[in-house]
């Protein structure tokens, strides 16, 4: 009996170790990506957010693109400019990350992250997915959550 319990006891410490193993490398992976990834939003969110396929268009990959000249993804684009003209955002938190994904034929790392936008006609809870290669970075996904956008 006491065997058994030392065991169990090994097995629960080796249990905690690793998930708090797991828990701080999240925390430095999460920390890295939300560093590389604030600039890159700084930089180009507006124009993200501006819901003009003109020059949004090579900021996108070719999938996502596809998907937003559709008649579909048109409506979206209409939808989702009810926002306004983005006017700040906070909060932006690392989702998660996938690394080596095919995207159209290319070799992708992907990093996902939301964020609280605040837009002239209201906030919305923005859920975008960066896909980058080297030094190339695009817009793989966009999601919004807004009661000035209702689904």
């Amino acid at each position: 009996m006491n065997t058994l319990l030392k065991a169990l006891g090994y097995l629960a410490l080796t249990l905690l170790v690793l998930v708090v193993l797991v828990v701080v490398w999240f925390g430095i992976n999460a920390s890295k990506n939300t560093e590389l990834a604030q600039p890159y939003f700084e930089n180009n969110l507006a124009t993200i957010v501006g819901w003009d396929l003109e020059p949004l268009a090579p900021m996108l990959t070719p999938s996502l693109l596809s998907q937003l000249q559709s008649e579909e993804g048109q409506r979206y684009l209409r939808k989702a400019s009810r926002l306004g003209d983005l006017q700040s955002f906070e909060r932006l938190q690392f989702l998660g990350a996938s690394t080596d994904v095919d995207i159209d034929g290319k070799r992708y790392d992907l990093m996902g992250f939301t964020l609280l936008a605040h837009f002239a006609g209201g906030d919305a809870e923005l859920d975008i997915t960066l896909a980058q290669s080297g030094d190339i970075t695009l817009v793989h996904d966009i999601r919004i959550r807004s009661s000035v956008m209702p689904e």
